[in-house]
């Protein structure tokens, strides 16, 4: 007999009960779920010179993003120059939906004042320890859906956790 457990005992888990009277079940085919080894520095090799660095706090179910990337040429925010967005919230399995905050103002090595606005949402989820899907809906009328790898092999942490 199969049947999904409840979120609150495991996200997306498929059982199969145990044949024993002792009423336990056991997990067959869990979901991937985020955890702190998928902190680093992740890419899509489509788009050069850009990418996310990634950290996660398992304790809160908390992620952060910083997203290296550019003005996109036809932008109404500026010129097609370096622009950092970061994203932050909770994730629950193998998925966050979070806000993106662009912040301007600031220059190189100064105490320059900056300021920092919600802009859109991002969608990241990741299918293992390697791989992973980013989606986003910017204000501006920008959006798109691309898919991301590891920049290094340091799956060992993430899998065995």
């Amino acid at each position: 007999m199969s049947r999904l457990i409840p979120a609150t005992f495991m996200l997306f888990a498929l059982v199969s009960a145990n044949a024993s009277d002792s009423g336990e079940a056991t997990v067959k085919g869990s979901a991937f779920a985020i955890n702190q080894g998928i902190s680093g520095a992740w890419l899509n090799p489509q788009t050069p010179g850009q990418g996310f660095l990634i950290d996660v706090e398992p304790e809160g179910q908390f992620i952060f993003i910083a997203w290296f990337t550019y003005e996109a040429l036809d932008s109404k925010v500026g010129a097609p120059e370096h622009r950092w967005l970061t994203a932050q919230g909770n994730y629950a399995g193998d998925t966050a939906e979070i806000p993106i905050s662009v912040t301007s103002g600031g220059a190189f090595d100064s105490n320059q004042a900056t300021e920092t606005v919600e802009s859109g949402m991002l969608t990241i989820s990741f299918q293992d320890c390697t791989r992973g899907t980013v989606s986003y809906s910017l204000d501006e009328g920008l959006s798109n859906e691309f898919e991301i790898e590891r920049l290094l092999t340091t799956e060992a942490l993430c899998e065995s956790l």
